[in-house]
């Protein structure tokens, strides 16, 4: 034993290290041993066992990967009764193993064995976590994961190879709009203008409060010379600086950047750049995607020398070393450059990437995903195990994460808008420095879905479910109001967006439309010319009452309302509209008859949960003090909700897909949506449930059809 290291304590000294496989069962393609405890969290803080010392790093690492406003909701190692470790491996992607702690549902962080030199060309299974990672990250492996993506993987969505003579030809195509592209040439040190499409690596990164060069109109004669940016090297962050060393070392001649192949203060050149960003990250060769530190001067850790520490395994015995592993998928969402909202669409479309985070490697392309902390499991000369399931990603090890981080698009397309609705949380909490490019950053994005699903969208919304993407609530922290988009689309909202209601729509989302939905959307523009919406899947079923317009009804089993309130025969119609328009906004107003009601706001605890202004929630109260129904409300720290005795305007939009806890079966629901108007236009300021047994709880003037013209 070594006369430095301590030896294993009581609890430790009986976890079989050398064969953790040894007593282990196989369920669903996965091995598993154990658990073995380590007995209370106090007793692992306090010993000098260096295993135990392991734990403690990987408990911290684990609470590194949760979101910091949920951190003080998990329990402290020193509270933990018991510790208990398991041992895990997959066996369906032949991929490492290791052992993992009772800490969440999910195995995010791995204590694995290193693997000894001898066994590093054919790692065991059970020992493939590299002893020793360098300050300097190894390229070569780089280009070999490459190689093997770029020779095994094309029939899965990773990009092939162009041929030289092809390469001319495709220009219009990939590059729409553009009579030039601009690269870096690492070659020539300077900005280049291209008809062709070349071989090339892109930068995603995060800007930040940096000082830097940019290419402008001033600028790009300079910057087009050769030797400029080799003369320009004081004023280029440090990660564009190691993006061109690591695309010279992978021996690739071009590199984009945005701020130096797009012309920062020309519109127009800027509109078009960003108008096929999509296409620029797509069709890269490669992707670096920056995400250590909080801007561009954080660069790419282990490319220059000392720019990271060194990585050791901890020595457990005198035969075992062991190291503490996370995975891709925890380390990006809690970086800075997975709160930038214009990094999601970049990161999205990238076929093939190589990911610098938490001073670690990662590759990751549509198959697989790789990291410099574990052994290859092919050498050179070897075919690779490919996945069995194509269209998912594989990751290496399996279950360090559950989900990945960007999910392959075309498996998003297959059901587009549910997967836009997966979307929308994911990318509405994500920081904008200019609030006017929350659409402009997930252009591309955007016009996917639409070709997908062969829906026009308004404001970021598909008409086509129109629907169904206006009933969104906030996620964990109330919505703020964004100007300059419409308070009926998600993206006139700051904050993160929930869709949950999503999960609990029909299967079938067409059928629902027409069994529980009646209003006709119009939409006035910025021009004012007026139009429908979206007309494609229901009948037109006119109705005549005594204002003498035809009502434009969605055809199904039965009617909306089966309150003795309304019926169908006293519905005014949608095809008409007032004379008088209001003042019109830079954006659509939607234009249409619903029901309109009345009710108070009440912040105390009722049937429907836990109420107040804190969470952004309250109940509706009747005109006889019962609950009506449940708001979340929006803009709450712009309102004054709970200071007011007057009852709000709600408008009923369509019939609630599932019931909500503590309703009584079989009672309808509608969702509803809270108004509040300013000079003729209404705006959202709520969305909630409304049960159907309190419609005559209203206070006047309603229950009254009403038309409504909705900012």
């Amino acid at each position: 034993m070594s006369l430095l290291r301590q030896p294993l304590c009581e609890y430790c000294a009986l976890i079989p290290f050398q064969y953790p496989e040894a007593k282990s069962t196989e369920s669903f393609g996965t091995v598993q041993a154990g658990p073995w405890s380590l007995g209370f969290g106090k007793r692992v803080l306090q010993s000098a066992c260096p295993f135990c010392c392991l734990v403690v790093k990987a408990f911290r690492r684990w609470r590194e990967t949760l979101p910091t406003q949920s951190r003080s909701s998990y329990r402290s190692l020193s509270s933990l009764n018991n510790v208990r470790l398991n041992w895990r491996r997959d066996l369906t992607s032949d991929s490492t193993g290791g052992f993992t702690l009772n800490l969440d549902l999910f195995a995010v962080v791995w204590l694995g064995i290193a693997a000894p030199p001898r066994f590093l060309q054919q790692p065991d299974p059970c020992q493939r976590f590299l002893p020793r990672i360098g300050r300097e990250f190894d390229c070569r492996r780089l280009s070999e994961w490459i190689r093997v993506c770029e020779k095994f993987h094309t029939n899965g969505g990773c990009p092939k190879a162009i041929k030289d003579e092809d390469r001319s030809g495709l220009f219009g195509s990939i590059f729409p709009g553009l009579a030039v592209i601009r690269f870096i040439d690492v070659d020539t040190n300077a900005v280049v203008e291209l008809q062709a499409v070349p071989r090339y690596v892109a930068l995603s990164y995060v800007w930040g409060e940096v000082g830097t060069v940019h290419l402008t109109t001033a600028t790009k004669r300079e910057l087009m010379a050769t030797g400029a940016l080799e003369s320009a090297k004081t004023l280029i962050p440090q990660t564009i600086s190691d993006a061109i060393t690591l695309t010279r070392r992978l021996q690739c001649k071009y590199l984009w950047v945005d701020s130096l192949c797009l012309l920062q203060n020309d519109p127009d050149d800027l509109e078009r750049g960003i108008g096929i960003m999509d296409n620029i990250y797509e069709n890269a060769w490669l992707t670096i995607i920056a995400a250590n530190g909080h801007n561009a001067d954080a660069g790419l850790a282990g490319i220059q020398e000392y720019s990271r520490d060194e990585i050791l395994a901890t020595p457990i015995t005198d035969e075992l070393s062991m190291g503490v592993y996370v995975g891709l998928d925890k380390l990006l969402p809690v970086s800075v450059y997975a709160s930038r909202a214009w990094t999601f669409q970049e990161q999205l479309l990238a076929r093939r990437a190589v990911y610098f985070v938490d001073q670690k490697v990662f590759f990751r392309c549509r198959l697989e995903t790789c990291s410099e902390q574990i052994a290859d499991r092919y050498s050179s000369t070897q075919h690779p195990r490919m996945p069995t399931q194509p269209d998912k990603l594989q990751h290496i090890p399996p279950h360090f994460t559950q989900f990945p981080s960007v999910p392959d698009p075309e498996y998003y397309l297959k059901r587009p808008l549910r997967s836009f609705s997966s979307m929308i949380p994911a990318y509405s909490g994500r920081a904008l420095s200019n609030q006017g490019d929350v659409i402009r950053a997930i252009t591309g994005i955007l016009r996917r879905i639409q070709q997908a699903s062969r829906s026009s969208f308004i404001s970021g919304t598909p008409a086509v479910a129109f629907d169904v993407f206006i009933v969104f609530t906030a996620l964990n922290v109330p919505l703020k109001r964004r100007p300059g988009f419409p308070s009926y689309s998600w993206t006139g909202w700051k904050g993160r967006i929930d869709m949950v209601h999503l999960s609990n729509y029909p299967a079938n989302m067409n059928r629902w439309v027409l069994e529980a939905t009646w209003i006709t959307w119009h939409q006035r523009r910025p021009d004012g010319s007026v139009d429908v919406l979206w007309d494609g899947v229901w009948d037109k079923c006119p109705f005549n009452d005594d204002m003498g317009r035809n009502f434009e009804w969605r055809q199904g089993p039965r009617a909306p309302f089966s309150s003795p309130v309304v019926s169908l025969t006293n519905l005014p119609t949608s095809s008409g509209f007032s004379p008088a328009a209001p003042h019109l906004r830079d954006y659509p107003l939607l234009l249409f008859w619903t029901l309109s009601v009345r009710y108070r706001l009440h912040k105390g605890d009722g049937h429907f949960g836990h109420i107040g202004p804190f969470i952004g929630k309250a109940s509706m109260m009747t005109t006889r003090g019962a609950e009506a129904g449940v708001v979340f409300l929006d803009g709450v720290e712009e309102n004054q909700f709970f200071e007011s005795e007057d009852p709000f305007e709600f408008i009923l939009l369509s019939q609630a897909s599932a019931p909500e806890d503590n309703v009584p079966e079989g009672q309808r629901q509608f969702y509803v949506m809270l108004l509040q108007w300013t000079d003729g236009i209404a705006e959202r300021r709520g969305i909630g449930r409304l049960l159907e047994a309190h419609l005559a709880g209203s206070f006047p003037p309603g229950p009254k059809w009403k038309e409504i013209v909705l900012g």
